[in-house]
């Protein structure tokens, strides 16, 4: 059975390695009026996954950290939706600190098997800064991976996605989107 998770009003704070504010495996979450903040290492502000349904609206999210290869570690990230999960991201803020931080990230990472649920996040009227090296604003692609870049970009994966009639959806409508630090991306497709 599927979760339906109602935040409102709500600060959520997290500190360590790999400690992530909220996370969706299936169902609907919706936050509104909240403020998500995390401090490690590898941590997401929010992720959506295997299908699950959110929507943030006049969200605060801040995370701050690095990637860490050492501990086989992810990029810290504020967003992400991945594997068949659809977000609604409105009038947010979503800033990350670190290197090869990640404000926005939509990504599939089944793209290799037989699954054909499409991920996508519309995001409106927010503003996305990232602060560090290596760092991106906004990123779709397949796999982000554990390095600094997406394992495979959405233009170069397209016979695949044909095959199993996949897709990542971007939307961004009236975003405003600052990255600051060296090699930093504001939009990577």
């Amino acid at each position: 059975d599927d979760v339906n998770t109602y935040i409102d009003n709500t600060s959520i704070t997290t500190d360590g390695f790999n400690s992530n504010g909220i996370i969706g495996e299936s169902g609907i979450i919706n936050v509104k009026n909240s403020q998500i903040t995390t401090n490690g290492n590898g941590s997401y502000g929010f992720r959506a996954s295997n299908g699950t349904t959110g929507t943030l609206e006049h969200v605060d999210v801040f995370t701050n950290g690095n990637i860490d290869l050492s501990k086989g570690t992810s990029a810290p990230v504020g967003i992400v939706s991945e594997t068949g999960s659809s977000l609604n991201v409105s009038s947010s803020k979503i800033h990350t600190k670190g290197e090869s931080g990640i404000g926005i990230l939509a990504q599939d990472n089944t793209f290799l098997s037989d699954d054909k649920r499409r991920t996508e996040i519309d995001v409106s009227n927010s503003h996305i800064q990232t602060n560090g090296d290596e760092a991106f604003g906004v990123e779709a692609c397949l796999s982000h991976g554990s390095t600094d870049l997406c394992t495979n970009t959405v233009n170069s994966a397209t016979t695949k996605q044909d095959k199993n009639n996949k897709d990542i959806t971007l939307f961004l409508t009236k975003d405003i989107i600052s990255t600051k630090g060296k090699d930093a991306y504001g939009l990577y497709a």
